[in-house]
């Protein structure tokens, strides 16, 4: 094995120089920074320690290929640029109002009062009306049948009472037995034709 000679370092001390070299600059690193960072301060104390002093023994060779790594302040970070996404409102569809139809009033249709004329006897409502005295009877009540009532109306009607000769076909005009009553009534004892369909009150209303 061949010892090393005089002049040059073995491994061991090379080792304890590169560890003292970078750990010098290591403390020289942070009083730096701290010095940089509050150099504007006022209240830092001039009587700031000195860093250590380190002295490397004098037959310590320092390697050529030895590099001081770079001490980067934190303040000198540079803040990544963040882009923020596109935000985009929704569109909202288009509304529109209901068209509602035009509402028209019905027209409703003409009201007419019916004619209230009474089946098979004389129509109220017929505007055949004589005014005026009750002409006299023309038909005399005889031989109409032998019912005393029916008799005793005829005689009222001849006589010029219109609401008798009304009674009497009212009456007997739902019995074909007294058909002559009936009509006895319905002419107003002979002052107006038969199946006019007017009462005798409606034609002669009297004065």
């Amino acid at each position: 094995m061949v010892s090393p000679s005089a002049d040059q370092p073995t491994p061991k001390k090379t080792g304890i120089v590169i560890g003292a070299i970078v750990a010098a600059l290591a403390v020289a690193g942070v009083l730096a920074f701290v010095i940089t960072r509050d150099g504007d301060d006022d209240s830092i104390s001039e009587t700031t320690a000195a860093p250590p002093e380190i002295t490397i023994p004098d037959d310590v060779t320092i390697p050529d290929d030895i590099t001081i790594p770079d001490i980067t302040r934190p303040g000198d970070l540079t803040i990544p640029d963040i882009t923020l996404p596109d935000f985009t409102f929704p569109t909202l569809p288009d509304f529109t109002f209901p068209t509602f139809p035009d509402f028209t009033i019905p027209t409703f249709p003409d009201f007419t009062i019916p004619d209230l004329s009474i089946p098979g006897g004389p129509d109220i409502s017929d505007p055949g009306v004589q005014p005026g005295p009750i002409p006299p009877g023309v038909d005399e009540p005889t031989g109409l049948g032998s019912d005393a009532s029916f008799n005793a109306l005829a005689q009222e009607c001849f006589d010029g009472d219109m609401q008798m000769c009304d009674d009497l076909y009212d009456q007997t005009v739902s019995d074909d037995a007294l058909e002559a009553y009936t009509i006895y009534g319905d002419t107003c004892a002979g002052r107006q034709p038969e199946g006019t369909n007017r009462y005798c009150t409606a034609t002669f209303p009297g004065p």
